[in-house]
């Protein structure tokens, strides 16, 4: 564990405690934003190329959506040269 591995393990469990329903099981970043979400509470959702997208607000799914290439994983690549 690196040194601010106690402080982000505290913080989590602060915000379990505030959030009982807060799974932290399935979580996602929002490519546009950064911001990390968990998928069942994602605000919006979008699908590109075959692969779902969260979003924390339906204004950073509308600026994917206005410019996918730009945010997307592996955009255009053909299935056999991801990683």
């Amino acid at each position: 564990m690196g040194p601010g591995a106690p402080a982000l393990i505290a913080a989590t469990a602060r915000l379990a405690h505030h959030r009982p329903g807060l799974s932290f099981e399935y979580m996602a970043i929002d490519p546009v934003c950064g911001m990390e979400i968990e998928e069942a509470q994602a605000p919006a959702t979008t699908e590109f190329e075959g692969r779902r997208y969260y979003f924390c607000s339906e204004s950073c799914r509308d600026e994917f959506e206005a410019t996918p290439q730009l945010y997307a994983v592996d955009a255009g690549a053909a299935p056999d040269t991801i990683a």
